[in-house]
């Protein structure tokens, strides 16, 4: 039921999303420095 709420509600959806873009910010960061996003590294 609280998972419900949560997706219905435009602001815990907002963090998600604000949360996924944080992510690959990170991960290009991450590229630009020459190191390989986490997953890529064997």
């Amino acid at each position: 039921m609280a998972l419900t709420l949560n997706e219905q509600d435009p602001r815990r959806r907002f963090s998600r999303k604000s949360t996924q873009r944080q992510t690959q910010i990170n991960q290009a960061k991450r590229s630009r420095l020459g190191r390989p996003p986490p997953g890529t590294a064997a």
